[in-house]
Parts: structure tokens; sequence; C-alpha cells
């Protein structure tokens, strides 16, 4: 394994998650069936806006139930699962972490969910799918811990159908980087790849893509940590199935860095859509 690779593997949680997982969920008697529903809500989608956020990127991307998705970094599986049981696609999700690729499968199996989502441990510079294969790719937070972002979206590309869309929900690097860590994609600088927006949509680009919608939310996403702020002080917090599991102590300082970035503008968030000629 390279150095990268245990770098993000150490990033996104221990080997042993999914048991802790499933420990969590038996001892919280939390209801198996609704794993893809409100239990899951503030654990399973990894990135700023939760579900909400899954949905109005797949608003803005059309999504129908006819979409076989390919999510790209699919982490814990909410947004695939999202996805499969809000608006009915087919989803395979790919992503460099193992633990999350096992902890992502077990939970779509209690949620009933494996005949729509798949999940698969690769890499997103060597998607292991055939050309032409999807009808839309799914980066949702993702390309910060990809240095290599021409590379990513030529394989990105390559395996979305022509006419097929790149659906982006991305934290980008704001006029004055660099941000304050640590943050939920990297504790350390050596793992954060940002780019601006200016440049992150020129690379995509010069990939091929055309440029169809490209609006930055970084409002939306600084009125969502305040929102999550406020009702942990209401007393209405998380779960004990939380994101703490992934990244342990570490997690408030992240959000606590997390708004100050936004706020001193340090990082921006963009919601994007492209679309393969």
């Amino acid at each position: 394994m390279t150095p990268h690779r245990i770098a993000i593997n150490r990033q996104y949680g221990p080997e042993n998650l999914d048991e802790k997982v499933a420990l969590v969920l038996e001892e919280s008697c939390l209801d198996p069936e609704t794993a893809s529903g409100d239990d899951l809500t503030a654990f399973d989608e990894l990135h700023i806006g939760g579900r909400g956020a899954t949905l109005a990127l797949a608003t803005v991307a059309g999504l129908t139930p006819n979409d076989v998705v390919l999510d790209v970094g699919s982490g814990l599986g909410g947004p695939a699962r999202t996805l499969a049981s809000r608006i009915g696609c087919r989803v395979k999700g790919i992503d460099l972490t193992s633990a999350f690729c096992r902890t992502a499968t077990e939970l779509s199996k209690a949620a009933g969910l494996t005949d729509r989502v798949t999940f698969h441990h690769g890499d997103a510079l060597n998607l292991p799918f055939e050309n032409q294969k999807f009808d839309v790719v799914w980066n949702q937070h993702f390309a910060m811990n990809v240095e290599e972002k021409g590379p990513l979206y030529k394989e990105e590309y390559r395996v979305l159908r022509s006419g097929g869309k790149l659906a982006l929900h991305e934290i980008v690097a704001g006029p004055n980087d660099p941000p304050y860590y640590p943050v939920p994609w990297a504790r350390k600088p050596s793992i954060s790849f940002l780019v601006t927006e200016d440049r992150l949509r020129y690379i995509a680009a010069s990939e091929g893509f055309d440029v169809e919608k490209w609006v930055e939310v970084s409002e939306e996403a600084l009125d969502w940590y305040d929102a999550v702020a406020q009702r942990n002080r209401s007393g209405k917090g998380p779960s004990p199935l939380n994101q703490m599991l992934v990244f342990g102590q570490d997690l408030p300082v992240m959000a606590k860095n997390m708004k100050r970035n936004l706020k001193e503008k340090r990082i921006k968030v963009i919601r994007a859509l492209l679309r393969k000629p």
C-alpha cells in the first residue's frame, strides 16, 4: 500500500469500523430496517449539509429512477442509499478506504438495498469499470484528497455514456487559503489538495466536460453548521451512531475549524453539474 493510501485509510476511520457500527446499533436499539432513514442522518453522509445536500445535488442533476450512478469516493454509502431509496437509482460506489466499503455494504444490507447499491474498494484514478458504463458520476466532498485531478476527471469522463452527467458538491480553496487544520478530510496539509473553483472548473473542462451549472453555496454551508450547533445546544444532538466513530475526538475541533474556514473565506463550497458531450 502506498503512503498516500495508508494516510487516507488512517484519516477515515479504524479497520474495525463496521464492528463498532454494528455494536452501536445493537446497544442503542436502533432498528436496522430504518438504517437508511433518520437514525443514520448524523452518521452516513460525510459532507456539509448531510442528506439535504445530497437531495439538492440530485435535483440539480435531474436524477431519475432509470439512472445508473457511480459514486466516486462513496464513503459510508449514505448518498448512494439516499439516491437508491428516495429516487430509485441503481448506484455503484467506489472508495479507497477499505473500512468504509465494508461498513457501507453492511449498512446497505440492513437497509434492504443490496439490489440497488453495491460498493467496491478501489482507486478513482483507475476505475474498474468499462467505458461508457454510467449515466451519472457523483462526487461529493471527494476531490480534496485527490492531487491528480486531471487524471481523475479523465477516468470519470471515460466511464460516462455520451450525454452523461458529472455531479459535483465540493470544497475548494478560498481567496484566503490555506485552511486551519484539522478538518474532516485531513488532519494535516499533506493529504489536502484544494484548488480554487476556477482551477477546478478549468481542469474538468480540459478533460472534455461542458459546464452546465456552477454555484457557490458557502453561505448555505455556514447556515447548516449553525443549525447543527443550535440543535446540539437544545439537547437534540446526534444519535449514538454519529461521525465520532469515524473521526474520533478530533470531530469537535474539525467542526470548529470548518466554520472558521468558511467565515474567513479560506475554503468555499460549490455545487455543479457538468456533462459529457
